[in-house]
């Protein structure tokens, strides 16, 4: 059965006798790809622009940045933010709790007071990343103590 195919077309070839675009055409339907080279730039700028805009976009609101950087003595966005609000990391691994209370008090710039007596009898093993004030109720929680902040405004702005 497959032969008999074969030869039929075999026999009935003829080279160009039969043109795609030619038959596309006889049927109604034109080719989608004829666009001209400057139609294609055209997009491809198009697609660069819109590209563009949405990284600044996303810098801005997502990320969290002001999309503009600042040179001088202008005062720095984390100046201007409160100890409270700024949002850093920090990770402990198995340390003691005045090891932690230090940290904190290094990386945010605040002072933790109402430190258990029996500090030392506390381990503490964490990453985290958000503000002080979460920090230390993650802390009072974990550890069933009250673990108390008072701001500290030093030279360098912390």
């Amino acid at each position: 059965m497959e032969d008999r195919n074969i030869d039929f077309v075999a026999r009935h070839y003829s080279k160009g006798r039969f043109s795609e675009k030619e038959g596309w055409k006889r049927l109604g339907i034109t080719s989608v790809m004829r666009w001209s080279f400057g139609r294609v730039a055209a997009s491809v700028a198009v697609i660069a622009v819109l590209s563009a805009a949405a990284a600044i976009v996303w810098r801005s609101y997502v990320a969290g940045g002001t999309g503009i950087e600042t040179a001088g003595p202008a005062a720095s966005v984390e100046e201007a933010v409160a100890p409270e609000k700024q949002i850093r990391t920090i990770d402990f691994e198995n340390a003691p709790l005045e090891e932690v209370v230090a940290r904190i008090s290094e990386v945010y710039g605040v002072s933790i007071t109402d430190v258990p007596a029996e500090a030392s009898d506390y381990r503490l093993s964490l990453h985290y990343e958000g503000n002080v004030v979460d920090l230390v109720g993650t802390i009072n929680e974990l550890l069933a103590i009250d673990l108390k902040i008072v701001e500290e405004r030093n030279g360098d702005g912390r």
